[in-house]
């Protein structure tokens, strides 16, 4: 199949910053089967060139200098690295094999939080493999909702489960679009790592500002 379709001229070639409609509706279709979360393939969903580039790209449109933006530890270094590269100040929020690899919040200080942009979660957990629930991710959003913080959730590891069910999404809590944005990627689902295909899913106002950028790379 991988064979047949790079020798379609129609599929391979450049494409349009927010990627063809097919592929936006095709990753609406995968989140309304797989999460049953209903997103806007025009404003909700933009197609990106591998979820690294989306989580490092993130923070060049939304962060300014002095900014804090809160990182698992461990956790991807690129969440700290998009943030320092924007002049922002990452914070660490450990995980702790005693509250099962989740981050408490109760832990970032009253400094911090009136700095706070953004706030990254993975799971399933690279590198700890813990999960999270749907509960903690209401936790999750209701703390983003209290605090005016935006969630950024690095879902790349939803489906490779033990069980073959996928993890929640954050996307399925209510509410969760307004403070909220997500990340997937073909790479770990479908082993498609060298065809750098992935999404920034969730809310409009921060996937607009990041369209702003990647049209003006």
């Amino acid at each position: 199949a991988l064979t047949r379709s790079a020798a379609r001229t129609d599929s391979h070639a450049y494409q349009p910053h927010r990627g063809t409609a097919a592929l936006r509706q095709a990753w609406a279709h995968s989140y309304q089967q797989i999460h049953q979360v209903s997103l806007d393939p025009e404003t909700e969903i933009l197609p990106l060139l591998g979820s690294k580039e989306g989580i490092f790209h993130l923070h060049q449109a939304l962060i300014d200098p002095g900014d804090v933006v809160i990182v698992p530890d461990p956790g991807y270094i690129t969440y700290s690295r998009g943030a320092l590269f924007a002049g922002g100040q990452p914070v660490s929020l450990p995980l702790m094999a005693e509250n099962d690899y989740l981050p408490d919040f109760s832990l970032i200080t009253k400094h911090s939080l009136s700095r706070t942009k953004i706030l990254w979660l993975n799971y399933p957990n690279n590198p700890t493999a813990a999960t999270a629930s749907r509960e903690f991710f209401e936790r999750a959003v209701d703390f983003a909702q209290q605090h005016g913080i935006l969630l950024c959730h690095d879902a790349a590891y939803a489906r490779v489960t033990f069980n073959g069910k996928p993890a929640p999404s954050l996307l399925e809590i209510p509410g969760a679009k307004k403070v909220a944005v997500e990340f997937n990627t073909v790479s770990k689902s479908h082993n498609m790592a060298g065809w750098r295909s992935a999404v920034i899913a969730g809310n409009p106002q921060a996937i607009q500002a990041f369209f702003t950028l990647k049209t003006n790379q």
